[in-house]
């Protein structure tokens, strides 16, 4: 629970609900293939934004070398990756799992 807050306090809820909703759904109506399409897309957009920011910082006037896209970036992105598709979407995708055997049920 402590990593959730985290995240929410560091990201923003509206974060939280761009990968949380979408991968709920996914794996509430697809199952196994919702977990594969939802985590994709997840690491998809986190990797679009990562280069997006730090090519717009490098891109700026006066540019003072901070940020770069060096070897601590990509271990940086890599653990974003880790945080967002198993600390976060993980007990995401176990609800949704339950979601859909409570659903199939009725």
């Amino acid at each position: 629970m402590g990593v959730l807050l985290a995240y929410i306090l560091i990201y923003g809820f509206a974060a939280l609900l761009v990968f949380g909703i979408p991968t709920f759904l996914l794996v509430r109506r697809l199952g196994w293939t919702g977990i594969l399409i939802a985590h994709f897309l997840a690491t998809v957009i986190i990797i679009i934004t990562d280069v997006t920011w730090v090519q717009y910082q490098m891109s700026k006037p006066g540019w003072d070398g901070a940020p770069d896209m060096d070897f601590v970036f990509y271990v940086g992105v890599l653990m974003r990756l880790f945080l967002v598709n198993v600390l976060i979407l993980l007990p995401i995708d176990i609800a949704g799992f339950q979601a859909q055997a409570a659903r199939k049920e009725n």
